[in-house]
């Protein structure tokens, strides 16, 4: 068969498994202390200015980009009880924690964003994933779909996940629309 050919030329490919072994082994290593030495750097320059949301962001995102979400929500949790209306710094917060699966913390800065800004479509979208991601799922979710989709500002992203809460609402008609 035409596949059995295609198979044996795939066997006088040089086998370069322990080469890419050693170069991620090496890319990893050299990452984490990039992203060491920007936390060093940012925390100093934080100290200097503990009130600069975008340094607090910069250096949450470098402590996210090695896996460490501990240190990254101290700094959120510190910062947030210094300045609570820091909105931006609070709704990342509320990103970064779902993707860690701390929906408790998601669930608790979500709920301060929406109450301070009910409409607002970023907040609203992450409702809708957090729902998703945490299982849930409740009746006024159809309402928070509907109040989005009239927007027409949609991406496949909320379609999907529109889609997703609606079958699991029973409202099968709506998620196929």
């Amino acid at each position: 068969s035409p596949y059995n050919k295609e198979i044996e030329k795939l066997a006088d490919v040089p086998n370069y498994r322990d080469d890419y072994l050693r170069l991620l082994s090496e890319l990893n290593l050299q990452k984490q202390k990039y992203y060491l030495e920007r936390i060093a750097d940012l925390e100093n320059k934080l100290l200097k200015n503990p009130s600069d949301e975008k340094l607090l962001l910069q250096l949450t995102d470098a402590f996210i980009s090695i896996g460490d979400y501990e240190s990254a929500k101290k700094y959120y949790e510190e910062f947030l009880r210094q300045y609570p209306d820091a909105d931006n710094v609070r709704y990342k917060f509320a990103i970064h924690s779902s993707w860690f699966k701390d929906f408790c913390s998601t669930k608790n800065e979500l709920s301060i964003l929406l109450a301070g800004d009910p409409q607002n479509r970023q907040y609203l979208l992450l409702k809708l994933k957090y729902a998703l991601w945490a299982d849930e799922i409740e009746p006024e979710l159809s309402s928070v779909i509907d109040e989005l989709e009239a927007t027409g500002k949609n991406d496949f992203e909320f379609y999907t996940t529109s889609a997703s809460i609606l079958i699991r609402l029973d409202e099968i008609e709506k998620a196929q629309n």
